[in-house]
């Protein structure tokens, strides 16, 4: 029998962390850099609020783009769009978090193709396309970033586009491959994140899809009418039975009794105008023992709102006094993580002398 004092070292302790996935709409334009350019809800209060109170600010873009990681509490960001990697001005991001929280950030940009991942935490290895985060002494992770393509003729290569054209089910998953639209880098990446996976370290991959998951273009999904048909999206597929992978913010609407219909949590459009292809084309997907969602978290304009999609950070911008844009391009998601030696029993107590764990009732 293993002696309290000992037990009570060697339970697991949750390890938080919380991932986010976050296309800021091309780093390089719309006001990025222009003070006053944008409108910041730094209360995070109800977005239908059109009358800028004492709540919102005007900013830089930039600086409402960091303001919302900050306000989502992330702690791992894949960017996409973040134009800045092509300029010599890569760091610029972290500058603007590291202002806001008094912080040291880490940057890492693993290939050309405009996916960086942002860190609170010590990035200690650089692959071709994921980077390693050292979380804690004794736990690291990897992180991939990805801004999937979509064809030349959009009417077709987007499902959402095809499926109000009017196309079939077997039509529009033709079209996906027909126009290529994740390309032929799926045959670098692949193997990379399944060698991650195959370290039996905790991996996430973060990315704008441009594609929806087959598990929101449901039946179910048709029959309350935010599609017009069910659509079996291919690449989550690759994502969730090719590796074995889970997804992030539908695991944490499953643990709380909500599926696809009561709770859509759309990312894509960002405006918050009701539209006919409001889907949720962002993600956060996670591998690993002892990886546990805790809650989930969208970043956007909350003008939408509804059963459709709310918001728990809410942003928007106005350029012009009167044209209207939005801070990021879709609504970034953010997911929250408990990590734990899966090797280790979980500490759910204080142990007595007979290393049985007993509750004090004391915190």
């Amino acid at each position: 029998m293993i002696p309290g004092f000992l037990l009570a070292l060697q339970t697991a302790a949750a390890t938080g962390l919380t991932v986010m996935s976050f296309n800021v709409r091309r780093s390089d334009l719309y006001g990025w850099d222009e003070d006053g350019s944008s409108w910041y809800n730094f209360e995070a209060v109800d977005g239908n609020d059109e009358t800028h109170g004492s709540h919102w600010q005007r900013v830089a873009r930039g600086d409402a783009v960091a303001q919302s990681i900050v306000d989502a509490d992330a702690d791992i960001v894949g960017l996409q769009e973040y134009a800045h990697s092509h300029d010599g001005n890569d760091t610029d991001i972290v500058r603007r978090l590291e202002l806001l929280t008094g912080e040291t950030w880490y940057y890492a940009y693993p290939e050309g193709r405009g996916n960086p991942v942002v860190s609170r935490f010590p990035v200690v290895s650089v692959g071709d396309n994921g980077v390693q985060v050292e979380v804690a002494s004794d736990l690291r992770v990897w992180v991939f970033s990805r801004h999937f393509g979509l064809g030349s003729n959009w009417n077709q290569a987007y499902i959402p586009y095809a499926a109000y054209y009017d196309y079939s089910e077997a039509e529009i998953v033709a079209f996906v491959e027909l126009w290529d639209n994740w390309g032929s880098s799926m045959d670098a990446l692949l193997p990379e994140v399944a060698a991650a996976l195959a370290s039996g370290e905790p991996v996430f991959f973060t990315g704008d899809f441009n594609e929806p998951s087959h598990l929101d273009w449901t039946e179910a999904a048709a029959a309350a009418g935010y599609i017009p048909l069910a659509v079996d999206a291919p690449l989550s597929h690759v994502f969730i039975d090719d590796l074995g992978m889970i997804d992030g913010y539908h695991q944490d609407r499953v643990q709380d009794g909500e599926d696809e219909v009561s709770r859509w949590g759309y990312t894509w459009t960002s405006d918050g105008a009701a539209s006919y292809d409001d889907d949720r084309i962002d993600f956060v997907y996670y591998a690993g023992d002892g990886v546990e969602v805790v809650d989930s978290v969208l970043v956007g304009d909350a003008n939408g709102g509804g059963v459709r999609g709310s918001e728990d950070v809410d942003l928007k911008a106005w350029w012009d006094s009167s044209d209207y844009y939005t801070v990021s391009d879709p609504r970034a998601i953010a997911v929250r993580f408990e990590l734990r030696d899966p090797d280790l029993p979980e500490d759910t107590g204080t142990p007595n002398d007979t290393g049985a764990a007993v509750d004090t009732g004391e915190p």
